[in-house]
């Protein structure tokens, strides 16, 4: 409990302790958690049929009949289950994306030989993504008190800039989407993701800047390419 309150209140003193004793753990599970919980939450939810038929008709390749066969296939289960099933893989995919990030920068750690294990970088990026526990309380309090019946994907997050900028994500490029689809607690991840492994690593701010944020720029890159 330290931890998770001196990262978001007292980042320095959090990384610092982090370095010397790398536990991820309660990180890692409440951001599995909130994410896990907020998918569970909007399918449980949402008009199940509507929302694969939505999903399918922005597909130009896929036919009206294989959209119908599959709606009828995923309808089949009990509409919590199908919940469970997206909770699950939205909590793996989580554990997935920190595996792999670590794996990048204990790439980095090798080629500048600042001897940082691979334990120490998944704890690093675990605790500095720590923010998004606050943007899936945001989400679930929203699903719990709003009708998601006919919610779309988009607008499970009342945090994302394009609902606090009341734009329409309809029509727009993965570029936009990508970017828009972002809230302020990303940004306060990477800032605290540049703050963390400058700790760590002992590089001064700059150079901590530019080797954190290559995944971010990466990402946005390949967006707009596509």
């Amino acid at each position: 409990m330290n931890t998770i309150i001196n990262v978001l209140a007292s980042p320095t003193e959090a990384f610092t302790s982090i370095k010397a004793t790398p536990r991820f753990l309660s990180a890692l599970l409440l951001l599995m958690a909130g994410a896990g919980l907020a998918q569970f939450f909007y399918f449980n939810g949402v008009d199940i049929a509507w929302f694969f038929e939505q999903q399918l008709a922005a597909n130009p390749n896929t036919t009206e009949a294989q959209a119908a066969q599959f709606v009828r296939s995923i309808t089949r289960p009990p509409q919590p289950t199908v919940a469970a099933v997206f909770a699950l893989i939205s909590a793996i995919a989580i554990a997935c994306v920190f595996l792999i990030l670590a794996l990048y920068f204990k790439l980095v750690s090798a080629i500048t030989k600042d001897e940082l294990g691979y334990k120490q970088l998944f704890a690093l990026v675990c605790w500095s993504s720590l923010p998004g526990v606050l943007s899936s309380l945001a989400q679930i309090v929203k699903l719990v008190t709003t009708d998601v019946s006919l919610m779309p994907a988009t607008e499970i997050n009342p945090l994302a800039f394009w609902t606090i900028l009341g734009l329409d994500p309809i029509g727009a490029g993965t570029f936009d989407q990508v970017v828009m689809s972002m809230d302020p607690t990303n940004i306060w991840s990477l800032v605290l993701l540049i703050l963390g492994y400058k700790i760590f690593s002992g590089k001064n701010i700059g150079t901590a800047a530019f080797i954190a944020l290559i995944p971010t720029v990466v990402i946005f890159g390949l967006a707009f390419a596509w």
